[in-house]
């Protein structure tokens, strides 16, 4: 899913606006750089992947443009696969959209503005209930190896207490509790094995 994200906020106040997002910037690592003859903010490395945000008022409507910069170009952040990065990026936006329709009374009209970051954070929280979903799945195959004597790498037993770390939050807290237990289940039984091959 190529291109931009774009959303739209009618605001009571700019200046405090203004404020709340140099703040969020400076606190995710957000840098201004110029390239193509645009500025914008940008943050992330090679390695994660980066993430490009750009923002501009016109009067009392705030138009914010994020995105995911990757090597083929640029990506929304509507991601329907599992997404590690653009589903981070989801997370800190939806604390900073929230926040912008709290911090500050907000303009009558403005009540699609907080349904649609309703909206957003309820994507967020779906994305998030997926991902808890596939860390379960894979605890469960991770247990099931184990148990076979298959030890298969440090970095499904990261995948699986990530994906849970992200459910805890979200309505899938019991199943990302089981995932958490399995995964600590299938470590164990793995060490024991290795121990017993010294």
């Amino acid at each position: 899913m190529k291109g931009r994200s774009n959303y739209q906020f009618i605001i009571a106040n700019p200046n405090e606006v203004n404020n709340l997002l140099l703040n969020y910037l400076k606190a995710e690592g957000f840098s201004i750089t110029t390239k193509k003859n645009e500025t914008f903010y940008k943050a992330g490395d090679a390695f994660f992947g980066y993430r490009g945000f750009k923002y501009a008022f016109n009067g009392n409507t705030l138009y914010i443009q994020v995105w995911l910069i990757g090597t083929f170009g640029e990506f929304k952040i509507e991601q329907n696969s599992i997404n590690i990065p653009a589903m981070n990026y989801r997370k800190s936006l939806n604390n900073l959209f929230a926040a912008i329709t709290n911090a500050q009374t907000v303009i009558d009209n403005n009540m699609q503005t907080i349904q649609e970051v309703n909206q957003f954070k309820e994507e967020t929280d779906k994305k998030a209930e997926t991902m808890c979903k596939v860390g379960f799945y894979l605890s469960i195959g991770g247990v099931l190896l184990s148990f076979l004597g298959a030890t298969y790498g440090v970095i499904i037993y990261i995948m699986e207490f990530y994906f849970a770390s992200i459910g805890l939050k979200t309505n899938k807290k019991p199943l990302a509790i089981i995932t958490i237990i399995l995964a600590l289940l299938s470590f164990i039984i793995t060490i024991i094995q290795v121990l017993e091959l010294v």
